[in-house]
This record gives C-alpha cells, structure tokens and sequence, in this order.
C-alpha cells in the first residue's frame, strides 16, 4: 500500500527563471487540491490540477508555486 502523506520539493533552473515547487499530501477520504502559484501562472492551474488528477484519485494536496524571473533574462 501506498501511503498517501508526504512532503516532495524541487528546484529547476534555466537562463530566465528559478521555479520551485513544494508539494505536500494527506490522507483524505477525497481528492482535494490547493494550489498557490504566482499571478501569472494562474491560467496553467487547471494543467497542473489534471496532472495531480491523473496520478491519484483521493487525499489533499497542496502544491506552493515560486516563479523567480533571473536578472538579464528576455521580457516578455
């Protein structure tokens, strides 16, 4: 059996951006996901919401979002 608490967190790194993303689970009768991520990922949430959807099907997940642009990176 699985268990279904749990702590992960990674750093990726590249000439524009620093991402880091912690995630942390819970035993829950339910699949219930909370995500906080910086404004201008907010239209990606429902992408990252069906990625967590396709690998488990109950207990609660948050996932916290940092998105650091590195100085002398193209603007958008």
């Amino acid at each position: 059996m699985k268990s279904m608490t749990g702590f992960g967190s990674k750093r990726r790194t590249d000439d524009e951006f620093v991402v880091d993303v912690d995630l942390r689970s819970v035993n829950n009768k339910f699949l219930k996901i909370g995500l906080k991520a910086p404004e201008a990922l907010n239209r990606h949430k429902m992408v990252f919401e069906d990625l967590i959807k396709a690998k488990i099907s109950r207990g609660t997940v948050d996932i916290s979002l940092k998105l650091q642009r590195i100085e002398g990176g193209s603007n958008y």
